[in-house]
């Protein structure tokens, strides 16, 4: 199975290098220079070999997997695993896979949690709000709708700041604060996901550029 077949993952055309760019330094001194063009061709040599390594793992059946929406777009490697088909005006398809639910009980609560909210019928919904009573009583995380965060009253009314205090903002997320204040102000807050390790490492760089001053 190969998983995430999207464009800039596969291929993920960044330039690699080393930390101190030591390769670069030889290709210096040996005369060996190379264009960008050169560089960028070289990775996607890489790539995609290593996509065929990838593929040719396979001994009875490949599944490989790729996501359409507004911000992904599926890789030009699908293309070559799975031709897509073409429409009378020349269009490319490709039908869609339904995703069935996950054989976990926080999948049944998504799926009855969402009925509850959109169900087709009255029926629909109260059976489904019949089988959500029964995980509650039963203890399964989720079920109970006082747990439910749109349900919860607001905790407390007071501003974040006091009148007239200063707000920090940090020198990388001027650009987001321009964009979406409120957004901003989440992720601030701490709404934002897991943590990654090149955002940790940013953020103790700041931290101790912070303690050190000018």
């Amino acid at each position: 199975m190969i998983a995430g077949v999207q464009e800039g993952v596969w291929p993920d055309l960044r330039l690699r290098g080393s930390l101190l760019g030591s390769e670069r330094l030889v290709d210096v001194i040996s005369g060996r220079g190379q264009s960008l063009r050169a560089a960028q061709a070289a990775v996607r040599y890489d790539e995609t070999r290593l996509f065929l390594v990838a593929v040719s793992r396979a001994s009875e059946r490949l599944l490989v997997t790729a996501v359409r929406s507004e911000d992904e777009q599926p890789s030009v490697y699908l293309d070559i695993v799975d031709p897509p088909e073409e429409s009378d005006d020349g269009d490319e398809l490709r039908p869609f896979s339904e995703v069935p639910r996950p054989m976990t009980l926080t999948g049944l609560v998504a799926e009855l949690r969402r009925e509850v909210v959109v169900g087709a019928t009255v029926s629909e919904r109260h059976t489904a709000a019949g089988q959500l009573a029964r995980l509650a009583r039963a203890r399964v995380a989720g079920a109970d709708p006082s747990t439910w965060w749109a349900l919860t009253p607001l905790s407390d009314d007071r501003p974040l700041r006091g009148e007239g205090e200063s707000v920090p903002v940090s020198p990388s997320r001027i650009e987001s604060y321009g964009d979406c204040g409120l957004r901003w102000l989440l992720s601030t807050c701490g709404g934002d996901g897991p943590g990654v390790g090149a955002a940790n490492i940013g953020t103790l760089i700041h931290d101790i550029a912070a303690d050190l001053g000018d």
